[in-house]
């Protein structure tokens, strides 16, 4: 498609707080896409300005600091701040403003971004991607401060909307269609030449990462999640041509390491030994050796033996992300996970064999989570202990359940007598809604907060390679970092 505009057709806007170990990946694959169809497209991310600028105080909190109590008595500064980006992105004169959102804890500044562009330049415009559209597109639609929201895959509607025909199935819509595993699977490299890449390398030598995926979607329906919803189906890349992808990208920015972005990287065991069988076959060929960083499901041992994991730590992978969620295996089947204890306990014992270190991901306060059930995963925990499994759990993330739109969780609200969930994004957000429980408990904030408090403090007295602890709650969002083992904190 030949594009003879002079000006450029879109910058695709990093909404803050971005995380400063490396480069957002949305922005960085839909320019590539653009790109290859004629288009010319800038990425921007103010995040590490944004940082830079913060008292040393509010750095330690980043990026989950509370912008709205900082800027609170700074008369102007937000707004002045704001203005500079702005005025930074329209010094490109770009026909679309694309806004490409994260994570929640960016909602702060989307809203006072897109609220000031349109009033200062109320027709251009703008548009709006990323995760959080499921639940905020809409609203923030009908607010009038964005003209559009991209849902699910976003390749072809950013197309669409550069074309000017706004007609993807994907564009104001929560019922996104995904693209196929062929067109996936011949995507362009993602174009990291805007991101300033070297900057955040200085800034971190040893944990510096690129971001890349090798699926979309999940083949599992994890009762909390959306995923599902906004991706619409399972589709995986090539092992053999991920593995190029990887060390295309290790080649030409030496990152420390690469992040696989998929939400479950072992989504099909097939394709994920091929992947890891074609890192080795890379690495011996070059002398290059990626380490990689994956979100990853515990398997029986009979669908992933010891060999696949020995095969793993030669192709690289130095960290699993695993969502264990909970110890009690009722609450873990209620939310879709069926994987059992000794699943679990036998994928910890091959990671510590074979030097993977492990993200232990836990959910506080499910909807079934009874007293008893909650000591299960206590009594789970100490287990690890026991076993000395502690010794390959370097960070430890602790979630007291959010009941997000568009999850089979949520489609149950009414079945399980769910309370004061709320409707708007920010009652949602504090986490208000209640449920009394089959032994008569009350699953409120304030037991759930006590759960989240009883979880943290038993990793952070016990798990002895803990580097960190990460803590998402309507009472405290930050992370914690544990004391006992200096050299565990500076772990990715």
């Amino acid at each position: 498609m030949e594009n003879k505009r002079q000006n450029i057709d879109a910058v695709l806007f990093s909404i803050p707080p971005i995380l400063l170990r490396g480069p957002h990946l949305a922005p960085a694959l839909l320019k590539s896409y653009a790109q290859s169809k004629g288009f010319k497209v800038r990425c921007m991310n103010p995040s590490l300005d944004l940082f830079t600028s913060l008292p040393d105080s509010e750095k330690d909190n980043w990026p989950y600091n509370d912008f709205e109590k900082f800027y609170s008595d700074k008369n102007g500064l937000l707004e002045s701040t704001i203005d500079q980006w702005i005025d930074e992105i329209m010094l490109l004169k770009p026909r679309i403003v694309g806004l490409s959102t994260h994570a929640w804890s960016s909602m702060f500044f989307l809203t006072k971004i897109a609220g000031r562009l349109k009033k200062r330049h109320p027709d251009q415009i703008i548009a709006l991607g990323g995760p959080p559209v499921m639940e905020a597109g809409q609203s923030l639609l009908q607010a009038k401060l964005i003209d559009y929201f991209v849902s699910g895959d976003g390749e072809d509607a950013f197309i669409s909307l550069l074309d000017g025909t706004f007609d993807h199935p994907n564009i104001n819509s929560t019922k996104p269609v995904g693209i196929s595993n062929e067109q996936f699977n011949n995507l362009p490299l993602p174009d990291f030449s805007d991101s300033e890449f070297e900057r955040l390398k200085a800034r971190d030598p040893k944990n510096n990462r690129i971001y890349l995926i090798g699926s979309r979607g999940c083949v599992f329906n994890c009762s909390f999640c959306n995923v599902p919803s906004m991706t619409s189906k399972f589709r995986y890349k090539n092992g053999t041509k991920f593995a190029n992808e990887v060390f295309a990208i290790q080649k030409q920015y030496e990152p420390a390491f690469i992040e696989l972005a998929d939400s479950i990287l072992n989504g099909s065991m097939s394709t994920y030994r091929e992947f890891i069988q074609a890192l080795v076959e890379r690495k011996n060929e070059t002398g290059i050796q990626p380490q990689l960083d994956a979100f990853f499901r515990c398997r029986p041992k009979h669908v992933m033996s010891p060999e696949d994991f020995k095969l793993s730590a030669e192709a690289g992978m130095k960290r699993f992300r695993i969502g264990v969620e909970s110890g009690s295996y009722e609450v873990r089947k209620h939310m879709g996970k069926k994987e059992t204890n000794e699943d679990i306990l036998y994928t910890l014992e091959e990671c510590l064999k074979n030097n993977i270190g492990v993200n232990l991901l836990l959910i506080a306060g499910y909807v079934n989570e009874t007293e008893e059930r909650f000591l299960e995963t206590m009594n789970f925990l100490q287990e690890i202990r026991r076993r000395d499994l502690d010794l390959t759990i370097d960070t430890v993330v602790v979630n007291e359940l959010y009941i997000s739109e568009f999850t089979p969780l949520r489609e149950q609200v009414d079945q399980l007598n769910i309370k004061n969930l709320g409707t708007e994004i920010a009652e949602k957000s504090e986490r208000f809604w209640n449920r009394e429980m089959e032994d008569g408990t009350i699953n409120n904030s304030t037991l759930r907060m006590q759960r989240v408090r009883t979880l943290k403090k038993f990793a952070q007295e016990n798990f002895r390679a803990l580097g960190k602890i990460l803590v998402f709650s309507s009472d405290e969002d930050s992370w914690t970092s544990s004391s006992q083992n200096p050299e565990a904190q500076k772990s990715g």
